[in-house]
């Protein structure tokens, strides 16, 4: 099997320098596409492919094995988790931490919602929940649908500091939208997926943030073989 990627580039710095945004910011706007082919003596078959694409902004670090569905105080000593529960999720979805909402009331499934975190850092760039305002604008001539948006909304909100009077919300976006393209699809993905520079719009949605950025990806072609 063989499987070719294009490379993920992060968001250009100069889209956002007419911005002030704190050095701690976490924002990341990438794209790759990737493609399975599968070799038979001298016969290669398209196995399947995929276009990704990924805008975040904020970001939580948190100590893995020691979410939990209820508040663990510190344990001073203890090997794993002695600093107890430091973050709370209240929206979203984080890590299979899921809250829920039905028609009477909110509930929660997966692990969580409560969290040890290592540092958190708020979205100040992308306002989260607003998956309605990323849209592909523009690509180079192929038959790329476009305008075209559909993407997923990761976003979360959790409280930090909660063992303290300094409680905060942190509000994390997440976009993320991924294209597959199946075995009998490798016509399209290639007229689809085409080398040249891909144009993104995200509508700002803070109240402080009230502009219109266009952010600009630049596909290069395919850049490793596994």
């Amino acid at each position: 099997m063989t499987r070719s990627k294009t490379l993920s580039i992060s968001l250009i710095s100069s889209l956002i320098a007419s911005i002030v945004i704190p050095a701690s910011a976490q924002t990341f706007f990438g794209t790759g596409s990737t493609k399975e082919y599968r070799r038979i003596k001298n016969i290669t078959s398209f196995r399947g492919g995929l276009f990704e694409t990924r805008l975040s902004d904020g970001q939580l670090v948190y100590i893995l094995g020691c979410e939990s569905p209820v508040y663990r105080s510190p344990s001073p000593g203890a090997e794993r988790c002695a600093t107890g529960t430091t973050a709370f999720l209240i929206a979203g979805n984080l890590a299979d931490a899921e809250i829920l909402e039905d028609a009477e009331d909110s509930f929660f499934s997966g692990i969580g919602p409560y969290f040890e975190a290592a540092s958190v850092t708020a979205a100040t760039f992308v306002a989260p929940s607003f998956p309605e305002n990323v849209q592909l604008l523009a690509a180079p001539r192929s038959t790329l649908i476009r305008p075209s948006g559909g993407f997923e909304d990761r976003s979360f909100l959790v409280l930090s500091n909660i063992q303290t009077s300094q409680i905060r919300e942190f509000p994390i976006a997440i976009y993320q939208k991924t294209t597959r393209y199946t075995k009998s699809q490798g016509d399209k993905f290639a007229t689809d997926i085409v080398p040249g520079v891909y144009i993104y719009s995200e509508q700002q949605s803070f109240r402080l943030l009230k502009t219109y950025k266009k952010l600009t990806i630049k596909i290069k072609g395919l850049s490793s073989n596994k």
